[in-house]
């Protein structure tokens, strides 16, 4: 009997553990990219540096010259800075970070000295091809501005190919044609 009662309370930590992670993954982003040469080849072994609202972290690119940050809180105040000998430091400034989203900042690497600076302003906000989902990211200036009747389940009409139907009722829409039941609402 004891051994059974370990095994459920193991097994209830472990499933508590798995939905904190989730929570987690579904109210943060990611940037991501690749750092290439003038001519468009893969380099690897760069120091990629995030300056981030929290603070700064850092990373190598990998073989395939692919770099990737992950877990960042929703914003527009990041930067990528790129460094390795025999090239010019390059920077991406006012990179956005979006909820559940993989912002791609790809580098490009041009021959020189190290202390010279390549800055591009505003970050990659590429399609993300790898995920079929449906998303809008609202803000509260939106919310503000426009006029809704004030209420969290009006600005879901805000989101494209949103309609109220198919079972769910005005609080719980359906967007793109999907189940009412199939949503995720993320507010902060």
């Amino acid at each position: 009997m004891k051994n059974v009662l370990r095994l459920f309370l193991v097994l209830c930590i472990a499933l508590a553990g798995t939905a904190a992670f989730a929570q987690d993954t579904l109210t943060s982003g990611s940037i991501s990219g690749e750092v290439i040469d003038s001519n468009g080849g893969v380099v690897p072994g760069v120091t990629v540096k995030l300056t981030t609202p929290t603070g700064e972290r850092s990373t190598t690119s990998n073989d395939a010259g692919h770099y990737e940050f992950s877990n960042l809180v929703p914003g527009s105040n990041y930067k990528v800075r790129v460094e390795k000998e025999g090239f010019k430091a390059a920077e991406v400034t006012n990179v956005i970070v979006l909820v559940g989203k993989s912002t791609n900042a790809t580098v490009t690497l041009q021959a020189g000295n190290i202390s010279e600076v390549v800055t591009v302003t505003g970050g990659g906000e590429g399609i993300d091809q790898g995920s079929t989902a449906t998303s809008s990211n609202l803000n509260d200036q939106l919310f503000s501005n426009i006029p809704v009747q004030r209420g969290v389940s009006s600005l879901f009409y805000l989101a494209p190919g949103t309609t109220e139907g198919l079972g769910g009722g005005r609080d719980n829409p359906s967007i793109s044609g999907g189940s009412a039941l199939d949503n995720l609402y993320v507010a902060e």
